[in-house]
């Protein structure tokens, strides 16, 4: 697959707390994390994958794709996500967990090796992505966080614009995919990478910031990152690694043949 990682070498982004115009309300996602207790690691994962059997058994409609956190201070969390619904989907599918009583089955199997948990809804950005045509080739994540500092969000939007069409319209092998928290979250925004294995992060023989520089000039290139740079108050990398023994297709998706 296109290298991913010189997306990061001109990562100085941010966003401010309102959703950008281009936040598209039919790529909402929920989250969870889950945090292992001192010594439980493999006893959630376990307990995890019990969980997930009794979803497929019960035709959960939703796909959770898993990931495994390896870098940062809560590496063995668990991140649990589920993407590409509406708001009024959220409601649709509190009615069948409350029926199936799946919440009482998370409870009694992963909730015991839990130390912290957190859900989150985020939406995802219509106006940059660039992604592998094929998801199955998608097996590591570098996930960078960022908090920005209120009243930033033209500069954000502006400056994931101007990364974005220059990746795009010179094809350069730089995926990436923009979320922005609407609750719960931990940060403001994230920029998410996709590689297929490790390999895929080494540093490319062109960066980003070279291709900034042809398409824009050295001094224009300059002024944008120094706008990235007064956007951003903090930024946070961690990768993650895929865990398809922990993941489920929906029931919804396999009906549609998705």
């Amino acid at each position: 697959m296109k290298h991913p990682l010189s997306l990061l070498l001109a990562v100085l982004i941010g966003m401010a707390m309102a959703m950008p115009a281009q936040a598209r309300q039919n790529d909402m996602a929920q989250t969870w994390e889950m945090q292992p207790r001192m010594g439980h690691t493999e006893a959630l994962q376990t307990a995890l994958a019990n969980h997930v059997r009794w979803r497929q058994e019960h035709e959960d409609p939703w796909t959770w794709t898993v990931f495994e956190v390896i870098t940062g201070p809560t590496v063995g969390t668990l991140i649990a996500r589920s993407g590409q619904h509406t708001w009024a989907d959220f409601d649709t599918y509190r009615t069948w967990e409350h029926g199936a009583a799946a919440n009482r089955h998370y409870e009694t199997t992963v909730a015991p090796h839990l130390a912290a948990i957190r859900s989150a809804i985020t939406m995802g950005d219509e106006e940059n992505i660039y992604w592998p045509e094929d998801p199955a080739e998608v097996r590591v994540l570098n996930v960078i966080g960022f908090d920005v500092r209120p009243g930033m969000m033209e500069q954000f939007v502006e400056g994931v614009g101007a990364y974005h069409k220059a990746i795009v319209e010179n094809d350069f092998p730089a995926y990436h995919y923009v979320d922005y928290n609407v609750s719960g979250d931990t940060h403001d925004a994230f920029l998410v990478i996709p590689g297929g294995s490790m390999a895929d992060f080494a540093r490319p023989e062109k960066t980003v910031e070279q291709l900034m520089v042809e398409v824009h000039g050295e001094k224009a290139f300059k002024a944008l990152q120094k706008s990235f740079d007064a956007a951003v108050e903090n930024a946070e990398s961690i990768m993650l690694v895929h865990r398809p023994d922990l993941s489920i297709v929906g029931a919804g998706a396999m009906a549609t043949g998705n």
